[in-house]
């Protein structure tokens, strides 16, 4: 049970029992279980708590831009709701492995399934964080073509390229195992097993790499981005308030990037040092202090989950009419009995559901509109100063008269 529960821990950990296991050949997987029960470990409850957390607060963050006004809505509102699905893959990841390691005895297909939806979930968040530099991109360096370039199509068609592109990555080592699997005639009839220890293919320790490529290229591109913006501004002081809003947009992005960086770039070091490393260098190197510090530094890394939506929630005004919207909404349907007379309610619910309105009511408001605009025009035209009519057609009469 304790060599089950520390596969899980390992799993947690992206590629670090695989890196360990490669380097010190010579040394079992017994060697490195602890006696200790799983949740024996403050760091293991601290990651299960963060990741409740994590989930909560993207699915509030999902239904809160959901609730955002349409004439507010963008292509931005689309890449908020994609980021908070990638973080909620990565945090439902660690829920698996926890349901795996105390339900299910550490069940080497759910431990798998925690492994794709990982990869799954930080592949998808790089491309989004790309798919956000390009849309700053655009909006600044061709703001006269932005609707044309970004259009709706164009931004539906990139995000599922973006989320078919994360499959294919997430579960390329599945095909490659099984691929493997009918080459090899005495391989084990256990399928998760197989893929499992498959180390022909990194998909982990690739996807580390790539962490630190995206987040060079992401760089290089708002540094452009931001030059672009003070050149504007020094040009045309009329549009300052047109850029500060856009400086403050490329803030929050910033933010986002920071907060990636700090949360996954330690993890994504320790991992890469330890690959790096000898053998000689790892043996001196107590197993508990190399898996301690990848407990800690996991914790750390699951803290993102947490902080996109806080920062969406503290620095983007639409997100923060969503919230208002979709709280107005639900306090006004749970107390709608209680509260049905209540003005602020009412407003609550005009704001949260104007488009309730039936389109029978909206067309013949206008109808009513029309009509009344017309009847006036006709009124004036019949009556004009000359006392003389100026409508000669009896349609339009007849018209008038309706």
């Amino acid at each position: 049970m304790n060599n089950a529960m520390q596969n899980a821990t390992w799993t947690l950990a992206i590629n670090l029992s695989k890196i360990v296991n490669a380097n010190l050949s010579n040394i079992s997987i017994s060697q490195f279980a602890e006696r200790t029960g799983f949740y024996d470990y403050p760091e293991n409850v601290v990651t299960l708590f963060v990741s409740v957390c994590g989930i909560i607060a993207n699915i509030c963050s999902i239904l809160a831009t959901v609730h955002v006004p349409r004439d507010k809505w963008g292509t931005y509102n689309k890449l908020i709701i994609n980021l908070a699905l990638s973080d909620t893959l990565v945090a439902t990841n660690v829920c698996i492995v926890h349901i795996s390691v105390t339900l299910m005895d550490s069940n080497v297909c759910l431990i798998m399934l925690s492994t794709v939806l990982l990869n799954m979930g930080l592949t998808s968040t790089l491309f989004n964080l790309v798919l956000m530099a390009v849309d700053h991109y655009l909006a600044i360096m061709y703001a006269l073509h932005y609707r044309r370039l970004m259009s709706n199509l164009r931004s539906n068609v990139a995000i599922v390229v973006v989320w078919v592109f994360s499959i294919i990555v997430s579960v390329f080592r599945i095909f490659l195992a099984l691929a493997e699997k009918m080459k090899v005639s005495n391989a084990s009839s256990d399928v998760c097993k197989n893929i499992h220890n498959n180390k022909k293919f990194k998909d982990e320790f690739a996807i580390v790499i790539f962490i630190f490529v995206v987040l060079c290229g992401l760089l290089m591109i708002y540094t452009r981005i931001c030059l672009q913006v003070r050149r504007l501004v020094r040009q045309d002081r009329l549009q300052r308030r047109t850029e500060l809003h856009s400086y403050k947009a490329i803030k929050t992005t910033f933010l986002i990037l920071g907060t990636f960086a700090l949360c996954w770039c330690p993890l994504g070091t320790y991992h890469f040092w330890i690959y790096s490393a000898d053998k000689k260098t790892l043996r001196e190197i107590s197993k508990m202090t190399l898996f301690k510090v990848n407990r800690v530094l996991v914790a750390v890394m699951l803290t993102n989950t947490v902080w996109d939506p806080i920062i969406y929630a503290i620095r983007r005004s639409e997100v923060q009419i969503g919230y208002r919207r979709l709280f107005m909404k639900l306090l006004c349907r749970k107390f709608q009995d209680l509260y049905r007379s209540r003005p602020e309610c009412t407003r609550g619910r005009f704001m949260s559901d104007a488009g309730q309105l039936s389109e029978e009511t909206t067309n013949l408001d206008n109808t009513l509109i029309r009509g009344d605009t017309d009847n006036m025009l006709c009124k004036k035209a019949l009556h004009s100063e000359s006392g003389e009519t100026i409508i000669t057609s009896l349609e339009e009469r007849r018209n008038c008269q309706v």
